[in-house]
């Protein structure tokens, strides 16, 4: 009984946090105005994909930390470990909110660098922290690790080129 109400408990958790981490990635877009328009203004470094590529990877990359965050709310780790990494998640998350409004919003390229250097330090102790609770649940922010790492040089590369 108690294997069902963990599915049950996963299965909610995922969705609630699937739900909000694309709410969030949608509200920032929407908040940071016409991205896709700003983006094709600028001045970009080598290997930076073509403009459409960034909203189906972001969309999957969301249900990953979603499902990720749903793994360690629901395992029966200590309370004060899965609340760390918790905290750790919901930091990279604000970050991540706050990165698009930064760069896009208010073309502030060298605080976008600033910001997407926290997001990469708290994604970093984000993914520690889930390993701890559920190695599963870090495997799934590899994904989002990679492009983080990825949108670092774009962002970098943004603000040196423009």
């Amino acid at each position: 009984m108690q294997n069902k109400t963990n599915v049950k408990t996963v299965i909610l958790a995922s969705f609630v946090s699937v739900l909000l981490a694309e709410a969030l990635g949608f509200l920032s877009s929407v908040l940071a105005g016409d991205i896709r328009g700003k983006f094709e203004l600028l001045t970009k470094p080598p290997l930076t994909p073509p403009g459409w590529v960034f909203g189906p990877v972001w969309i999957v990359l969301y249900a990953l930390m979603g499902i990720a965050a749903a793994l360690v709310f629901s395992v029966t780790a200590p309370g004060k470990e899965k609340r760390k990494a918790l905290v750790f998640y919901g930091i990279q998350l604000v970050l991540n909110f706050i990165w698009s409004i930064v760069f896009f919003g208010t073309a502030n390229y060298l605080a976008g660098c600033f910001v997407i250097a926290g997001l990469a330090v708290f994604l970093v102790l984000t993914f520690i922290e889930f390993r701890k609770a559920s190695p599963a649940a870090s495997f799934l922010l590899i994904p989002y690790m990679a492009w983080i790492c990825f949108a670092a040089y774009l962002t970098v590369g943004v603000t040196i080129l423009n």
